[in-house]
């Protein structure tokens, strides 16, 4: 949320602010697809709403989204348990079973307090608790019943529209869990078939189609947001580099699968590896799963279906081809099994509808069930399952809880207590342990300190903010505690974290030398030259030592950070050699591939010299001398466990992604830096590079290149505008990602844009002035509107041809069983509780049964 979301919001709801066009934005990564991003992150709906807030309190207004979110997630999932307890109930009144319906305040119980017990157990389990924070999954995942049910009423031949919509909304709030949500609505629908009596029918044509049909409507009217979202994914790292598994692997065992779902596994937030599964959701339900497998008031067939889903589930988790399918055709990074709350909400609703039959069980099934479950706990335990790490002593800790809920349980079957009795007493225990390891997760999870963040952001508004001047210019905060903080502090920027980052982007970023990997780059590694070129005027820093950073003066500073400019730093475009279009940086040589920028842009020699190489050794400092006058530069080529550098200017440790460009200057009379590596055990050294670039040389480059600036009158929304005056035939450089998406006119004639460096883009121009617009249009925009439109359009007409089909008597099953099957959920009940000794007043109940539906 704080690297990614939190500065996103933060843009978004600056362009609704300012009215800015939602379809790119110059904020971040020397400018990204916005409508992508939005796509990918920020589509639901109520974002919208942030436009109500201050700038400063964007942080709150999503925390209050996400807690908003959990309470949707957990009460639409007991909203779902609730209608489907009533139906039970209305089956058994039906029926004239007497059941556990003897009573009204036990009806009560089994229909609203068990659905809210098993909401919280949703909503507070490891899923939730562990990922909350990506807040644009959530709504996706909220809807999951509400898809869930409407699948369940087309399998009984009734209406598709709640199932098309529901969809329609999970894959617009976030394509990605709707990829998901796609995938398990359908193996969902075989099941409902499995489960429904006579499905060789003649109405299984007509639910096959009525379920196709809506999917297609869902999708197509999500299509504005989920066209564009591909389309820039496939110019992506995360498409372009990722391949399907050449080889079965399996992650984790069976046994390794079960311990996950213990009482003493934390929530898992982040993971290394490919190992992690938030399944726990409470200690009960595991017990209950394997009555629910016993219970003989559950027919086969659906007992069978579910069983099978959730056995797809677990092998998905642990095999390496399923794992990739449903993590949309790609390997999963760092949020291992995110489609794993499909798997919970499926055991808890197998959980809660055994639970319902607590009084038809045979006592002697309980401590089968939890026996079972004890001995492969503690065998896996001893065995070294799992991944033990901190808790130590605690280890036993699920068994024990398993056989505390066997007694328990046993006590409740075997004992002639009332329906009441068991359910508030089972429903109570059951909430009580949510809560609680609910309360723990969070906790465990930690949390930051908005402050540290909001001062970054007040130090940028007032070192920076008060010196803009009406010209575009770029600024860095090198600190970077979030990755994408100038974006959030307000200013423009080349760093970024992005799935929708473009790896042209990425590419180019490493092979000049800064810090870049998969969706994201960082300002560590920016050479002067590159500070000039990509136009970054002001940078802002707490490590400085004194009056000058990266060879920047500071010029004000405000207690938190101090401000440094670069007198130097050119604007967003300007004219270079025509000779710049064969420019190709390539890998591992950055400072050479920046001496060839210099040659081919202005026909200079190249301005870095090797000075030396190092042999760096495990633990061992080694001393670099800043010569008068020169800058100097230190390049590592492969990554190394820890680089410690001191200069005269500053002190950093770096410990990840260590394989970029390292600044070394002087600082007044003082020359000399250390730099220590810390190695990896199979490193026995580390080859060290050490550049020298003279002032002088540096300065007469950069006045070349500022010799005919672009005078940028617009850098607004998708628009960017300005003029050029160019004193000899040659290429506009403007230090954008180059996309087929922009267009170009040229003193109002269409013009053509080139790819420079395999990532810049460039302008063929004459000689004399030109005027240059350019607009950004997302691919798969236009398409996507239309599509969506006439899909909407499509699912209106569909509603209401089924409505007047209905209205006429047609188009329902009329099946013994689904005749009473009515998706109101409580006909049957209301009119057993008027004809009870209770009467209607209590729950202000009166008329028929028609007129009290959903009462």
């Amino acid at each position: 949320s704080l690297h990614q979301y939190l500065p996103f919001y933060t843009d978004f709801h600056e362009k609704l602010r300012t009215g800015s066009s939602l379809f790119y934005s110059f904020r971040a990564g020397f400018g990204y697809d916005f409508w992508a991003t939005y796509a990918y992150y920020l589509a639901c709906p109520l974002n919208f709403l942030i436009a109500l807030v201050p700038k400063a309190n964007v942080c709150d207004f999503m925390d209050y989204l996400i807690l908003f979110k959990i309470g949707m997630c957990g009460g639409i999932f007991s909203w779902y348990l609730h209608r489907r307890s009533c139906l039970a109930v209305s089956e058994e009144i039906r029926t004239h079973s007497s059941g556990d319906g003897g009573e009204r305040n036990a009806v009560v119980l089994r229909t609203v307090f068990l659905p809210v017990v098993f909401g919280t157990m949703f909503a507070m389990g490891n899923f939730i608790i562990g990922y909350y924070f990506n807040l644009m999954w959530l709504d996706s995942i909220a809807v999951l019943p509400l898809i869930m049910m409407g699948i369940e009423r087309i399998s009984k031949g009734k209406s598709g529209w709640l199932y098309g919509l529901s969809l329609f909304y999970g894959i617009w709030c976030n394509y990605y869990i709707g990829f998901m949500l796609c995938i398990f609505a359908c193996l969902y629908f075989l099941t409902q078939l499995i489960a429904r009596k006579g499905i060789w029918n003649k109405k299984l044509p007509g639910k096959c189609v009525c379920f196709g049909w809506y999917s297609l409507l869902a999708g197509g009217m999500a299509s504005v947001v989920i066209l564009p979202a591909y389309l820039a994914l496939t110019a992506s790292e995360s498409m372009q580099k990722n391949s399907f598994p050449s080889s079965v692997k399996f992650y984790v065992d069976a046994l390794e699968l079960l311990l996950s779902h213990g009482i003493e596994q934390h929530p898992i937030n982040i993971s290394d590896t490919q190992v992690g599964l938030n399944a726990y959701c409470g200690t009960a339900v595991l017990i209950l799963i394997i009555l629910y497998l016993l219970d003989r008031r559950i027919s086969l067939r659906e007992k069978a279906g579910k069983a099978v889903l959730c056995g797809i589930l677990l092998l998905s988790f642990s095999m390496n081809i399923l794992n990739y399918i449903w993590h949309g055709f790609h390997t999963q990074n760092g949020l291992p099994n995110r489609f794993a709350f499909l798997y919970v909400c499926l055991i808890l609703i197998m959980a809660f509808d055994t639970l319902q039959n607590i009084g038809e069980w045979k006592p002697q099934i309980v401590p089968v069930a939890g026996g079972i479950l004890v001995i492969l706990f503690a065998a896996a335990l001893l065995l070294g399952k799992g991944d033990t790490g901190e808790y130590g002593n605690f280890l036993m800790l699920t068994p024990a809880a398993l056989l505390i809920w066997t007694i328990i349980l046993m006590l409740v079957v075997s004992f002639p207590l009332s329906a009441l009795a068991r359910y508030a007493l089972v429903g109570g225990l059951l909430l009580a342990e949510a809560g609680a390891h609910g309360i723990y997760g969070y906790i465990y999870n930690e949390n930051v300190t908005r402050d540290i963040y909001l001062k970054d952001q007040a130090s940028w508004k007032g070192l920076v903010g008060s010196r803009q001047d009406g010209t575009f210019f770029r600024s860095e905060i090198d600190s970077q505690r979030m990755r994408n903080v100038t974006m959030f502090a307000g200013g423009n920027s080349t760093i970024i974290f992005n799935s929708m980052m473009q790896v042209s982007v990425t590419d180019f970023c490493s092979r000049i030398g800064m810090e870049a990997r998969t969706n994201k780059n960082g300002y560590m590694g920016m050479t002067e030259l590159m500070n000039d070129v990509f136009g970054v005027r002001y940078v802002l820093s707490s490590i400085g030592k004194g009056e000058a950073l990266y060879h920047f003066p500071k010029i004000d500073d405000d207690g938190n950070l101090a401000l440094y400019y670069n007198e130097n730093a050119l604007p967003l475009g300007f004219m270079v050699n025509p000779e710049l279009k064969v420019w190709v940086p390539e890998e591992k040589r950055p400072i050479e591939a920046q001496n060839e920028f210099v040659t081919l842009a202005t026909g200079r020699e190249g301005i870095y010299v090797l000075d030396r190489t190092i042999e760096a050794e495990d633990g061992e400092t080694y001393q670099i001398r800043v010569p008068e006058g020169k800058q100097v530069y230190l390049y590592l080529p492969s990554r190394a466990e820890q680089v410690r550098l001191s200069t005269p200017e500053y002190d950093r440790t770096y410990k990840t992604y260590t394989d970029h460009v390292y600044t070394v200057n002087a600082l007044g009379e003082e020359d000399i830096a250390e730099v220590t590596l810390s190695l990896k055990e199979s490193d026995e050294s580390k080859t060290i590079r050490i550049y020298t670039c003279p002032d002088e040389a540096l300065k007469n480059v950069v006045d070349d290149l500022a010799k005919d600036p672009f005078l940028v009158q617009e850098a607004f929304g998708n628009r960017l505008q300005g003029k050029v005056t160019a004193s000899k035939e040659g290429i506009l450089l403007i230090t954008i990602p180059y996309s087929s998406n922009w267009s170009v006119t040229v003193d109002q004639e269409k013009g053509e844009l080139r790819e420079i460096g395999g990532m810049l883009t460039g302008i063929d121009l004459e000689e004399g002035e030109h005027q240059i617009a350019m607009v950004y249009t997302p691919a798969g925009i236009w398409p996507g509107l239309g599509l969506s439109i006439l899909s909407a359009l499509l699912m209106l007409a569909s509603i209401l041809a089924e409505r007047k089909r209905k209205s006429r008597g047609e188009g329902t099953d009329q099946t013994a069983e689904e005749e009473t099957d009515d998706p109101s959920g409580l006909p049957e009940v209301t009119e057993w509780i008027q004809e009870t000794e209770y009467g209607t007043e209590d729950l202000q109940i009166s008329g028929t049964a028609e007129e009290n539906r959903g009462q």
